[in-house]
């Protein structure tokens, strides 16, 4: 299945790097951060971590450590009272979310056979420049280049141009094309449809103005220049046709889906933004929630459900931060999205499409071994700790791998960055096992600000004793910092191959 992905709709929404305002921003937890059954993370304590180490400072990242301190102190609970977790109904219930996956993924490869796909004329649609594709030739400018280096560079391509021909062009590219990817393609790119951002403008106009079976002149983009042959359509068939079909089958899952949508009458509250906004400031206030976020056939879109799609997520994609700071326009199509998820699941159930018990066990297992390897990462196994302490009573042994886990996430911001991300199906199996945990915003705000205040001041000092010639170290951290490895929100993700403004790379 490709389409139909938990994640699939969270892509519509802005990136925000502010986690979510919640209800207690005055309350009485400005100096606790987070708690973990009787265990608290006061905003002091954290701040005074974060200030001495290398993780950016912003406030999702904060949210995160603090998430992170809780998943790890509910792990060591856990440890404490030798708690492996066997029952099959609560690791099921955790495991929500990717056994949906699953049935969404069986069902989808079983009713997307019945759809019609219908690729038109591709030779009319190659023609009329839908569908586009091409070899070409990159030579690079560097982006600091002075004028006369550029037009040196400009005047080694012009010559290059003048000897092509449509019989030599993938030849050549393979010898003097710098973009080493197609250069090894004899210069082909892979087709791709017009108008959506796979290239960038200069380029794709280039193609268009090429007529098919000829060679531009020099094309300039931000990469340098580009030498351009357009295949015939008989030479690229084999490249559009699947560009085609995968087009055809795009139109037909959304006419599927909003077919779906308008069977069911389904209606997003007018109050939908205000009420999101509150759920995703305190899941836990509603994860019982009968609320109507949106009405349908056959059983209303809740607060609840909400609640349960949103927790789906990775925790590393900040979805509910994301939620927070989108715009009101954007949020009735969250919720639109959420609900044809949950009406795809019900047509999978009223199909009878259902993991088999191999499946069903191998998630099982994957988590109970997730937990005792997670057990062994942080020091707090049953077997690691000392015989006075197995023997110790159940209040010691907590209060004893408590503070181990504090002295790992001591360690992990300050020292040797090591540590144990938390699947967010096991997560929510800790938390719902052992209630009571919270990350409080007005404590990651004060922590956040603390830690701001000791870095600065140190870096101040830092600069003051440096040497009047220091420089900076070639090699070294840029300003700020490197995060911890892996650190989910530290750092900005990579573009992916087709992302608006994506072109052929030197």
């Amino acid at each position: 299945m490709k389409h139909f992905a938990l994640a699939a709709m969270a892509g519509s929404l802005l990136l925000g790097t502010a986690a979510c305002g919640g209800k207690d921003a005055l309350s009485a937890h400005a100096d606790t951060v987070a708690k973990a059954g009787t265990e608290e993370l006061s905003a002091t304590r954290l701040a005074t971590q974060l200030g001495q180490s290398k993780v950016p400072l912003r406030k999702d990242v904060v949210r995160v450590v603090a998430d992170l301190w809780v998943d790890y102190q509910l792990l060591a609970r856990a440890a404490a009272a030798n708690d492996s977790i066997t029952d099959p109904a609560v690791i099921d219930k955790a495991l929500w979310a990717p056994f949906a996956n699953v049935r969404a993924q069986k069902w989808y490869q079983q009713v997307s056979k019945t759809w019609p796909i219908q690729p038109g004329d591709g030779k009319a649609r190659y023609d009329a420049n839908e569908i586009l594709a091409a070899r070409h030739i990159l030579i690079g400018v560097p982006q600091n280049a002075a004028p006369i280096q550029r037009a040196a560079i400009q005047q080694r391509a012009d010559s290059l141009r003048r000897v092509l021909t449509a019989a030599n062009f993938a030849e050549n590219a393979s010898k003097f094309s710098q973009d080493q990817g197609s250069a090894k393609q004899g210069g082909q790119l892979p087709a791709w449809p017009a108008g959506r951002n796979v290239m960038v403008p200069e380029f794709e106009n280039g193609v268009k103005g090429t007529k098919p079976g000829t060679i531009s002149g020099l094309v300039s983009s931000q990469f340098g220049f580009h030498i351009i042959y357009r295949p015939t359509y008989e030479e690229a068939a084999g490249l559009v046709g699947p560009v085609l079909q995968q087009l055809a089958a795009q139109k037909a899952e959304s006419t599927y889906f909003a077919n779906l949508e308008t069977t069911n009458e389904v209606k997003v509250k007018a109050d939908a933004p205000k009420m999101v906004r509150d759920i995703v400031a305190d899941v836990d206030a509603y994860a019982d929630s009968k609320a109507v976020l949106a009405t349908m056939k056959g059983g209303d879109f809740t607060a609840a459900q909400l609640v349960r799609w949103v927790g789906a997520y990775p925790a590393e994609q900040n979805l509910q931060s994301q939620i927070a700071n989108a715009p009101d326009t954007v949020i009735p199509n969250l919720v639109r999205n959420f609900v044809r998820n949950e009406l795809f699941l019900r047509q999978a159930d009223s199909a009878k499409i259902a993991l088999t018990p191999q499946e069903t066990e191998g998630y099982r297992k994957e988590l109970r071994d997730f937990m005792a390897s997670a057990w062994g990462t942080l020091g707090v196994a049953p077997a690691m700790l000392p015989d006075s302490i197995r023997k110790a009573t159940p209040e010691v042994r907590q209060r004893f791998v408590a503070a181990r886990i504090n002295t790992f996430v001591d360690n992990m911001l300050t020292k040797d960055g090591l540590f144990v991300q938390v699947p967010r199906p096991l997560s929510q199996l800790l938390r719902a096992r052992y209630p009571g945990s919270k990350v409080f915003d007005a404590g990651v705000d004060k922590a956040l600000e603390a830690a701001t205040k000791a870095r600065t001041s140190a870096d101040s000092a830092r600069n003051a004793n440096a040497p009047p010639t220091a420089a900076p170290v070639p090699g070294a951290p840029p300003a700020g910092g490197a995060s911890l490895p892996g650190m989910p929100g530290a750092q900005g993700s990579p573009a992916l191959p087709g992302t608006p403004g994506a072109a052929p790379q030197p």
